[in-house]
């Protein structure tokens, strides 16, 4: 069942902020915060109760969905989450970035 509300907003809303400001800076120093950032967040979310993430390869070009994947990997919870991924974002909406954007995703 999906648990979804404010907070599931919220959580979305700052996984993509977080990343968007790592496409600022690709260091590794900053791509380990953005990583250690999202898992503390997730983190809390599940602990809440949620269990459903919303994600998209549009979402700072599939940074996000590799640290929730990172995540969700280390913490052994792939049967206890739903993920939501989608895709064909406009422009990118043809089928060859479609099969792109899903390599990345799944």
């Amino acid at each position: 069942m999906f648990r979804v509300g404010l907070l599931f907003a919220l959580v979305v809303i700052i996984i993509t902020v977080v990343a968007a400001v790592a496409d600022d800076d690709r260091s590794s120093s900053s791509l380990t915060a953005v990583a250690a950032t999202a898992a503390v967040l997730f983190d809390d979310w599940l602990e809440r109760g949620g269990n459903a993430f919303d994600t998209a390869f549009i979402y700072a070009g599939g940074e996000a969905e590799r640290n929730l994947g990172a995540w969700v990997k280390s913490r052994g919870v792939r049967e206890q989450v739903v993920i939501l991924g989608k895709g064909a974002h406009s422009p990118f909406c043809t089928p060859r970035f479609i099969t792109e954007q899903l390599a990345v995703s799944l």
